[in-house]
């Protein structure tokens, strides 16, 4: 049986067209060096004017008591630079927007849609080491160093208790002009007779990086470090 020539050619044209197809790099930054998404759950994103902010801005509005809370505002300067994760792998991390919640400062990652933050550092006096940290036996000895945090994954109930995780997400400035970074999980445990009075703290993932400002005019970094405000620009109400 003949094939008809327009099936061939047809065969023909999918073939070559998937071979260019996969000689095109689409995405130009790894999948491992992008930030970690955050199981946060953050209104959509919406910006009303392009009013900037900057943590000098923020700084004094909280140092003269006016630090009262307010909507995210794009940063006129971003902090980029690279968190080393608990498997030696690094990622990449853009802050481009910042907020005061409640007289405390926070730096936010937003997502590549631009639609939610991915996460939100507070900014802290400073971070403690790894052995001072892994020290803490209480939840309020973590919170004394990173605030409140978040609830990691749903608490689980047991025969012998109730087992949950927060997690801390911060930044302090370094005196060198840059910011450390540092995000901690800690698994939580309570005894079942006393839910409310923490039984014990484990400490089991600490996360490290160093940021610096941005240098707006530059495209590369744009591209290394992915930015959506632009994106976020577009949509002013």
């Amino acid at each position: 049986m003949k094939v008809p020539f327009y099936l061939g050619f047809f065969a023909v044209w999918i073939c070559v067209s998937y071979a260019q197809d996969s000689t095109v790099q689409k995405d130009p930054v790894p999948a491992s060096l992008t930030p970690p998404k955050l199981e946060l759950s953050q209104p959509a994103l919406v910006i009303k004017s392009k009013k900037t902010t900057s943590l000098k801005q923020m700084l004094a509005a909280v140092r003269e008591k006016q630090g009262k809370s307010q909507d995210p505002l794009p940063l006129d300067r971003d902090w980029i630079g690279e968190v080393r994760e608990v498997n030696g792998e690094f990622t990449r991390l853009r802050l481009e927007m910042g907020q005061i919640r409640k007289g405390k400062i926070y730096l936010i990652s937003i997502d590549p849609a631009g639609e939610m933050e991915v996460e939100s550092p507070l900014l802290v006096e400073k971070i403690p080491g790894d052995d001072e940290i892994k020290k803490c036996r209480t939840l309020e000895a973590l919170e004394a160093f990173f605030g409140k945090g978040h609830k990691g994954f749903e608490e689980w109930h047991g025969p012998n208790g109730t087992l949950g995780s927060k997690l801390w997400v911060c930044v302090a400035q370094n005196g060198r002009g840059g910011l450390d970074y540092i995000r901690v999980i800690a698994d939580i445990f309570y005894a079942e007779e006393e839910v409310a009075h923490l039984s014990e703290v484990n400490v089991n993932e600490i996360s490290r990086g160093s940021l610096r400002q941005s240098n707006p005019a530059s495209e590369i970094e744009k591209m290394i470090y992915s930015s959506t405000k632009d994106e976020l620009f577009l949509r002013i109400e």
